[in-house]
């Protein structure tokens, strides 16, 4: 078990290196040292971070950090996936807002809620400590057919969001049966407490944050749960969960995977390579003539992220090991299969 670091300290005493693994010129120090200086105690964004594993790495892409700049393209190029682009394995879609979809997500998350709560295990412990702490959120979930008569009540961006939230609950218990074709991915927004299991990789990044008083529709951008944040389930009038799973984790899942446009870069080691969407991005500073200009671009930046060169980007994706993959256009979300 390792505790990381945030990433100011990271990027103080690492070298660091561009996806040649070539230490970084004066200009490219400067450009990354604005763009942190950009991000840092902004309300538009939220740093996190997610650790990984060389087999879990190697599963993706066929390398891992014994070739880290291998592993920089393919992390740079299409970032890390949920794993329902790792098979043709059948998932629950977030965007599926039937009531039928809804009634199979409460069927699974109670499924995997009980099937986690049984044995002696640290893990079942753990499962149990959560059902009673959420009684009536794991109660409800016995007997659906009051909140199904709620769900049907609600519009369809509140199912949606409804949805996620489910699904990212059941993401973070991890079930053998779930986290074959989970359509999350998780990362942390703290990195003083969080327990990661590995120390291969350390993936360093963003997401972006509603301004307040928006309207979410006017303002979407790439799909997260907070697990901490139930207040959109709860003022939904929906069962929600009072504490997640890990409360000491600070859990964030990022839907369908870790987007290379919100990657600052990676840790292997002693070394930080820096994702070259960094650098290109913030050129586009120079052709700003106003601050008005500069303002709206940086908000562009926080909240669709760094502008990522994905020419040949299925051909690149054919290389590795993945079945799938998915888009975000700002509307909606679509998974693809490779053919």
């Amino acid at each position: 078990m390792k505790y990381y670091r945030p990433i100011h300290f990271v990027m103080n005493d690492c070298r660091l290196l561009n996806d040649d693994g070539r230490a970084l010129s004066q200009d490219e120090l400067m450009k990354l040292w604005g763009l942190y200086n950009m991000m840092a105690g902004s309300t538009l964004s939220t740093f996190i971070l997610r650790g990984e594993s060389d087999d879990n790495l190697r599963s993706q892409y066929g390398t891992n950090t014994q070739n880290p700049t291998m592993l920089a393209k393919c992390l740079f190029m299409i970032g890390e996936k949920g794993r329902l682009c790792w098979n043709n394995k059948e998932f629950l879609n977030p965007d599926d807002i039937t009531p039928e979809n809804f009634r199979k997500i409460c069927k699974a998350l109670k499924r995997y809620i009980n099937e986690g709560c049984r044995g002696n295990t640290g893990r079942s412990f753990i499962m149990r400590d959560f059902y009673d702490r959420n009684i009536d959120f794991c109660g409800a979930l016995e007997n659906t057919v009051d909140i199904e008569e709620k769900y049907a009540k609600l519009k369809s961006e509140e199912r949606r969001a409804v949805n996620l939230y489910y699904l990212a609950i059941a993401h973070t218990i991890n079930s053998y049966g779930y986290k074959k074709a989970s359509s999350f991915v998780s990362a942390t927004t703290n990195a003083d407490v969080a327990q990661v299991f590995t120390d291969d990789v350390c993936i360093y990044g963003w997401v972006p944050k509603e301004p307040a008083g928006v309207n979410r529709q006017e303002y979407r951008t790439i799909d997260y749960v907070v697990a901490e944040n139930e207040s959109v389930v709860k003022q939904l009038g929906m069962p929600y969960c009072d504490t997640s799973v890990y409360p000491e984790q600070k859990e964030v899942t990022l839907r369908c995977g870790f987007l290379p446009h919100f990657i600052i870069g990676f840790k292997v080691k002693n070394c930080f390579y820096v994702n070259p969407a960094v650098f290109s991005s913030m050129d586009k500073l120079q052709d700003k003539r106003t601050f008005k200009e500069l303002c709206q671009y940086k908000s562009r930046l926080l909240r669709y992220g760094l502008e990522v060169d994905q020419t040949n980007f299925e051909e690149f994706l054919r290389l590795t090991n993945f079945r799938r993959y998915y888009t975000f256009d700002g509307v909606k979300y679509e998974v693809h299969c490779l053919c």
